[in-house]
């Protein structure tokens, strides 16, 4: 009797909250299960038909939607981990001693670096703009109608540009979908992932319809000295 090939398959998911735990390439292994990529979203473009080559809480995704999601993912996780050390560097701490001092100097100038290197050269934004192509009919009207112009009767919040709206929602739901994931609720990961492609999206629309829209080079100036 002919002993039946064994499939590979995918292994036990590693809820340990590091940076390889949450998002990391597929192994040859289960690259072999020629997975379909997660992403569904119709603001996404709807059903991705590309091969899973990466995993980020627990999901697969093709390359382009995996940077996407692994460099929010990472971003989030370390300022996450880089807001917890900073609450124990301040005055109202009991001093440590020299040894954990040098410890946390080294854990938040790591902490920093990491982060710098996601966001070199406007990484995050591209990763996210190359993952989510414009579609024109699916622009959010709020971001089409959008009025960039600095006057008196539109001194609006930097925080109330779609860009920021946007980068805030999916930097919060990276956050739930990191906590829902550790915690093993995976049907939560899928549910709120479908909410954070859309985020994402809009997010890149947002992007360009703000490049094409950002104004005179006095209003440049003002968004530039506002945001400092």
């Amino acid at each position: 009797m002919t002993e039946k090939k064994k499939e590979p398959a995918m292994p036990m998911p590693d809820r340990s909250g590091t940076a390889e735990a949450t998002a990391r390439p597929l192994t040859e292994e289960e690259r072999a299960l020629n997975l379909p990529c997660q992403v569904r979203h119709p603001d996404a473009g709807g059903l991705c038909a590309r091969e899973a080559r990466a995993m980020v809480y627990g999901l697969v995704f093709c390359w382009e939607h995996g940077a996407e999601a692994t460099v929010g993912a990472l971003l989030e996780l370390y300022q996450d981990a880089g807001d917890f050390l900073e609450r124990l560097d301040n005055p109202h701490v009991p001093t440590q001693n020299a040894e954990a001092e040098r410890a946390l100097e080294a854990a938040l100038g790591g902490l920093d670096g990491w982060r710098r290197s996601l966001e070199r050269e406007e990484a995050e934004e591209e990763a996210v703009r190359r993952a989510y192509p414009e579609i024109p009919e699916r622009v959010c009207p709020e971001t089409a109608g959008f009025d960039y112009r600095f006057g008196p009767g539109n001194r609006y919040d930097l925080s109330d540009m779609p860009t920021e709206v946007y980068s805030d929602a999916r930097r919060i739901t990276h956050k739930l979908m990191r906590l829902a994931y550790e915690a093993g609720e995976d049907q939560l990961v899928e549910v709120l992932e479908y909410e954070r492609e859309q985020a994402s999206a809009q997010l890149s629309f947002a992007l360009a319809d703000y490049e094409r829209r950002v104004g005179t080079p006095e209003e440049r100036e003002e968004r530039r000295r506002r945001s400092t």
